[in-house]
């Protein structure tokens, strides 16, 4: 129950995250989804459609904006030019360097929890 709870709150925040960073940038994205990769945070396709790891919502809030602020900056850019650093760091507000340093250190641990 309580990674059914986890993962229903993964999606309505990281839905309302996304949109309301989509928003800020003048742009659009298709669908937001949650899902459980074992090396991946966030995905955005050229479709449009953003997916998470549902683990997200068990780092620090910042990490998880951060996150959202890099799969929005895919629509502007999908490749990891300095045109997308750029927007990265204009839609989190700076750049996101503490936040990757905690995904680095930390992240491996997340994935571990809710595994069989």
């Amino acid at each position: 129950r309580v990674l059914r709870w986890l993962k229903r709150e993964a999606l309505e925040r990281l839905e309302r995250e996304t949109r309301a960073c989509a928003e800020e940038a003048g742009i659009t994205v298709g669908r937001v989804a949650i899902g459980d990769p074992r090396a991946r945070w966030g995905s955005c396709s050229s479709t449009g459609d953003i997916r998470y790891s549902w683990r997200l919502i068990l780092a620090p809030p910042e990490v998880l904006r951060a996150t959202v602020a890099h799969e929005v900056a895919h629509r502007l850019h999908m490749d990891h030019s300095p045109r997308f650093h750029a927007a990265v760091a204009r839609l989190f507000g700076r750049e996101p360097v503490a936040e990757r340093r905690w995904l680095r250190a930390h992240g491996a641990a997340l994935y571990c929890l809710g595994r069989s």
